[in-house]
């Protein structure tokens, strides 16, 4: 029975490719094909 202060919605289907956030900035996040081809050292799943 939690209230909650806001609720987003996202439509997925908007998504065209899986987006990721670059080391050391949360905010840094960019589409998978402008990192393709960077070695990848570490990975975190999550939000």
């Amino acid at each position: 029975n939690a209230e909650y202060f806001e609720v987003i919605e996202i439509d997925l289907n908007e998504i065209k490719e899986p987006l990721l956030a670059c080391p050391n900035d949360p905010d840094d996040v960019r589409p998978l094909s402008e990192i393709a081809g960077e070695q990848i050292d570490e990975v975190f799943i999550g939000s």
